[in-house]
């Protein structure tokens, strides 16, 4: 009798203690963490305050309509107003594309990731010599 409760009390607790496990698990996974940090950008403003609401999500699905909203509001190719704002914006498009990805929505990352391919970003000295060497080389598209 005794070998008997003995085994039911080890089989309880490992039961419980793989339940929890898991759970515990799934959601560490569920945890969102960005690949871009914001720290040390001393920018501020809507567009800053924006990107870092989305970065500071606390799920991969609240981060996913973070960054849509972000993109939806401030994504307007390569007329940002400063590098800062394109740098934040290209981020956005890679995070969200990153997103897509792990939550297995291959479609919506791949439309995006072409998007992100034909960002052009004229930050040269030269802009005209830069893209002609991506374009001797194949990198551009036009």
């Amino acid at each position: 009798m005794i070998r008997f409760l003995r085994a039911s009390a080890i089989l309880l607790v490992a039961v419980s203690t793989f339940t929890w496990g898991a759970k515990a698990a799934e959601s560490a996974a569920d945890k969102y963490q960005p690949a871009f940090s914001i720290e040390g950008l001393s920018a501020s403003g809507e567009l800053m305050d924006a990107y870092a609401r989305a970065a500071n999500s606390p799920t991969s699905a609240a981060a996913i309509s973070g960054w849509q909203g972000f993109l939806q509001a401030f994504d307007i190719g390569d007329g940002a107003e400063d590098l800062t704002a394109l740098t934040l914006i290209r981020q956005a498009r890679y995070e969200l594309m990153r997103l897509y990805y792990l939550v297995r929505r291959r479609a919506e990352g791949d439309a995006l990731l072409k998007t992100i391919d034909e960002m052009t970003v004229y930050s040269t000295p030269n802009p005209t010599a830069a893209e002609q060497w991506c374009n001797q080389r194949g990198y551009c598209r036009r």
